[in-house]
Parts: C-alpha cells; sequence; structure tokens
C-alpha cells in the first residue's frame, strides 16, 4: 500500500513539474494580451503622442512592420518624429532598423516633421537622424571625381552670388568640407561644402534615359501613324509616309534636346529642400516649407 501511495506521489510530482515547464514556454512564446492590444494603434497619431520606449519595443517584438507606409505615405519614424515628444522613441526605432529616407505621399521626409518638433529639437536623436541623412549624400563621390573633369556644382540660392545658383568648370580638387572647379577663364573657385546642394558630372550616352525615352516613342509613334491614317482618313501610302515624315521631323528637336538635357548625371544630392549639415540644419534663406506644399494632413484616426 506505502509503494502504491509513494509511486502515486512521484508520478503526481512529474506531471505537476511538467505542466509548469509547459506553461512557461507558452508564456515565453506568446506575447502578453495587454501588449497585443496596446499595438491595434501602430503606426497613428494617437499611439506616438503617448508612447514609450518599452511599448515601441514590445510592438516591434510583436511583429509590427517598421518601415510599412500608410494611405498617407508615412512610417513609424514620420509618426514618431511628428507627434512623439520623447526622443528615446526615435532611438529605439532607428536602432530597429528604420528608414530614415522614405518619403511621404507630400514629399516629406521624417526629418521634416522632427525639424519641427520642438520637444525633441537638439536631442540626442535629433542629431543621430541628421547625421544619418548628412551621411547618405555621399560627399566622398565627389572627392572621387577625376581631374579636369567637367563639373556643375548647383548652389543654395542664398549661398550664392546674385544670379549665380550654379558654378560650370573643370574638376580640380576636393576635400572632406570643400570643393574646387577651374572655370573658364583659368580662376580656381573654392565652394564649401556647405554651399553645395548638388553636383553633377557627364552621364555616360547609355545611360541617358530621357533622350532614349524619347527616341523609343518616337518610332514606335512612327510605326503607328501610318496604320491609324490609313484607316481612320483613308489616306494613301505615300500620304501617311508624308505625315510620318513630317511627325519625325517636328519630333526630332524634342529628342535631341532630350539626349543633351540628361547629358549630366548627380553624383551629390542632399535631400530636397534642406540643408543636411552635421554642425546644424538653420540656414539663412532655409525655412521651414519653402516650396510651399501643403503639409500631411492629421485625420482624426492617426
Amino acid at each position: 500500500m506505502r509503494g502504491l501511495i509513494g509511486k502515486c506521489g512521484r508520478l503526481l510530482k512529474k506531471i505537476t513539474a511538467s505542466g509548469l515547464v509547459l506553461l512557461l514556454l507558452l508564456a515565453a512564446v506568446q506575447p502578453p494580451p495587454a501588449a497585443a492590444e496596446s499595438c491595434q494603434g501602430w503606426n497613428t497619431e494617437k499611439f506616438f503622442a503617448t508612447a514609450t520606449v518599452e511599448q515601441v519595443k514590445a510592438c516591434l517584438s510583436a511583429g509590427e512592420d517598421l518601415n510599412e507606409q500608410d494611405t498617407q505615405g508615412l512610417t513609424a519614424l514620420h509618426r514618431a518624429a511628428r507627434d512623439s515628444g520623447d526622443p528615446a522613441v526615435i532611438e529605439a526605432l532607428l536602432d530597429a532598423g528604420a528608414n530614415p529616407r522614405l518619403y511621404s505621399l507630400a514629399g516629406r521626409l521624417p526629418w521634416d516633421f522632427l525639424r519641427r518638433n520642438d520637444k525633441i529639437k537638439g536631442s540626442a536623436a535629433y542629431q543621430r537622424l541628421l547625421i544619418m541623412l548628412a551621411k547618405k549624400a555621399d560627399w566622398s563621390r565627389v572627392q572621387a571625381v577625376a581631374h579636369d573633369t567637367k563639373t556643375v556644382a548647383h548652389l543654395y540660392r542664398d549661398a550664392a552670388p546674385q544670379g549665380s545658383w550654379k558654378i560650370k568648370g573643370r574638376f580640380e580638387s576636393a576635400t572632406a568640407d570643400s570643393i574646387t572647379l577651374r572655370l573658364k577663364d583659368g580662376q580656381k573657385h573654392t565652394l564649401p561644402k556647405t554651399s553645395v546642394h548638388r553636383v553633377l558630372i557627364p552621364r555616360p550616352f547609355k545611360k541617358r534615359w530621357p533622350g532614349w525615352t524619347t527616341l523609343a516613342i518616337t518610332m514606335l509613334a512612327a510605326q503607328a501613324i501610318p496604320r491609324l491614317t490609313s484607316r481612320i482618313g483613308g489616306s494613301s501610302e505615300e500620304q501617311s509616309r508624308q505625315i510620318t515624315g513630317l511627325y519625325i521631323w517636328l519630333v526630332a528637336p524634342a529628342t535631341v534636346v532630350a539626349f543633351l538635357n540628361s547629358r549630366m548625371g548627380p553624383i551629390y544630392n542632399v535631400p530636397p529642400k534642406h540643408r543636411m549639415l552635421l554642425q546644424g540644419d538653420q540656414q539663412p534663406g532655409d525655412q521651414d516649407n519653402a516650396s510651399g506644399e501643403p503639409e500631411d494632413s492629421r485625420s482624426p484616426n492617426g
């Protein structure tokens, strides 16, 4: 009898231990119900207006898409940059791999919202995002340009002499902070990096996409016009040829212009409308929403 009771006791202990292990495993695999519920408003104004770092990390662990864009083209980083008052939330999103280069449908980067957020301006997250964008504008490509290469540097209008918003010349040299061009008169002109937002060098002929696209459309239309004119207007074959020839001669200048206008390609181009500087973002003439485009509207539902 005692042996039977002992066996039952040992069996009960094993069952209890196994049950506890199973419960612990289930608890580790399944997210807490409260965390799942708190992520239902992910990527909305309401969520990021009050979100903490812990909530953001819990939602990311629960499988929320970090770089998913909503109907306005906004990502979680856009929302946090606009609606959050906690720099640590921005840091958490960047640590998780948030892409700072995604544009909203209105053409806004997360930076465009962050630079207007007084609660985060000047913080480590603010400087970090600024530096990330500045690094994306790769000045090292400018430094690698071959000597005497034809080069065009587009300047910020407030940083350029009157009527000289772009400088054309031959590449002389470049440092980490400036570019020097040799002008037509032989004089050397040094431009600080902070005054340049775009640098162009000759694009290979095979990469002049506007020209090739225009040429392709021209050729396709030239093939289609004779058939259309013969079917619709009952024109003779000779008349169709004349119409086709006239069309080609009219469009040929547009093709030439398209090839010539695409002869220069950008090797350095900072994000539009803003000057990406490591030491600061606001410069004379660099005003918020200078383009006059409407801001992303804030819907009641975020």
